[in-house]
């Protein structure tokens, strides 16, 4: 990934480059290289904004990079005394990823994107506001049918819930996202129900 994106961006082909970026830094932030994550999330991000007439694709990869960047709080803690200020900026990107994804009527992505702004909320401290964002993305989730979506949601609110004392009602959601991870095949998501 890395020599085809340099390969891109000498070929003059800064959107095919960008959104190798983002797929590189998949890559890296499943490896646990948080860091360079985030630089090539940030170039990535540099790259669609400079575009002048974006595509609809354009707009979709844009989404998913703020998207990507929003979740990096959720993998490594930030520096000291600034983690409000880390969680707000990556609400704030989550939000505008959602923006872009509903304009785009994709609403898989948008749910997901509400879903990554509900678990940073949480980290907030925000519980009410990210209990009922998530039982909404929860509820959107459904009608979409996106079982790795939903999964998510319910280890989420579930998370949630146990933090809250409601242990009975947390083991529920959890049971549920656990099917959803078995139905589904995710390995990744089985591995966030164990954690």
């Amino acid at each position: 990934l890395t020599h085809a994106t340099r390969d891109l961006q000498q070929a003059n082909e800064p959107r095919a480059a960008a959104g190798l970026l983002n797929d590189q830094a998949a890559v890296w932030v499943r490896i646990g290289d948080h860091p360079r994550a985030a630089h090539l999330l940030h170039q990535s991000r540099t790259l669609f904004s400079a575009l002048a007439n974006p595509s609809p694709t354009d707009r979709a990869e844009l989404a998913e990079t703020l998207l990507l960047i929003s979740r990096l709080p959720l993998h490594v803690p930030a520096r000291a005394g600034k983690t409000s200020e880390a969680l707000r900026q990556a609400i704030d990107h989550a939000n505008d990823a959602g923006v872009i994804y509903r304009d785009l009527s994709h609403d898989r992505e948008a749910a997901r994107a509400d879903e990554t702004r509900g678990r940073l909320l949480a980290h907030l401290g925000e519980t009410a506001l990210a209990a009922e964002l998530l039982q909404q993305t929860y509820q959107d989730q459904l009608s979409h049918g996106d079982g790795v979506g939903l999964a998510r949601t319910a280890d989420a609110l579930s998370e949630l819930l146990a933090s809250a004392g409601q242990p009975d009602r947390a083991l529920q959601l959890l049971a549920t996202s656990i099917e959803l991870n078995q139905r589904t095949g995710s390995p990744r998501g089985l591995a966030y129900n164990r954690a």
